[in-house]
C-alpha cells in the first residue's frame, strides 16, 4: 500500500507541477549514466549490459504487442543480437528525469537506425518512451515503461 502512494504521489507531483518533483540531482544523474551504459551494450550487442537496467518485475508495453517482461525482453535481445544480417543503432535523448523518494518517471525519445548489409534502405524510426524506475539495492532500475513510435521511414542508403 505504501508504495502504491509512494507512486501516487509522484504522478501527481509531475503530472501537476514538474517542476516540484525534481528530485536528487545525484539520482538524476545516476539514471543517466544508467541509459548512456545501456545505448553503449546495445550498440555493441551487450546482451548482459543491455539487461542491467531492467528489474526482474518490469513489465512494458508497446502496441500491437503483449505485455513485455523481463524474459520476454532478455529474449528478443538475444535473438536480435544473434541476427548478424541486421545493424541497428540507437540514439538517446532523455527529455525529462523526475525524482521523489524511490522512484523516478524519465521520458525520452530514441532514435533507431537499421539496415541489412546488401540492401540499399535504411530504416529510421523514432519511438517516445515513459519510464517508470524504482531505487535498489544494485541501482536504478526500470520496472514499468511504455513506448511508441513517433515516426518511422524508410531511406535509400547514402553511398
Amino acid at each position: 500500500m505504501k508504495s502504491k502512494l509512494a507512486l501516487a504521489a509522484l504522478l501527481i507531483t509531475t503530472l501537476a507541477a514538474p517542476g516540484l518533483a525534481a528530485g536528487s540531482g545525484h539520482d538524476q544523474a545516476a539514471i543517466k549514466r544508467a541509459r548512456e551504459k545501456w545505448v553503449r551494450a546495445y550498440n555493441d550487442r551487450d546482451l548482459e549490459g543491455v539487461m542491467a537496467i531492467w528489474s526482474e518485475e518490469v513489465i512494458g508495453w508497446f502496441p500491437g504487442q503483449q505485455d513485455i517482461t523481463y524474459a520476454s525482453t532478455k529474449d528478443s535481445y538475444a535473438r536480435s543480437f544473434a541476427d548478424q544480417t541486421l545493424r541497428t543503432q540507437v540514439e538517446l535523448v532523455i527529455n525529462e528525469i523526475q525524482v521523489c523518494g524511490e522512484l523516478a518517471i524519465v521520458r525520452d525519445t530514441w532514435y533507431v537506425t537499421q539496415s541489412r548489409p546488401g540492401t540499399s534502405d535504411v530504416l529510421r524510426r523514432i519511438v517516445k518512451s515513459f519510464e517508470l524506475w524504482r531505487k535498489q539495492p544494485e541501482g536504478w532500475k526500470i520496472i514499468r515503461w511504455m513506448s511508441f513510435p513517433d515516426a518511422e521511414r524508410v531511406e535509400p542508403k547514402k553511398p
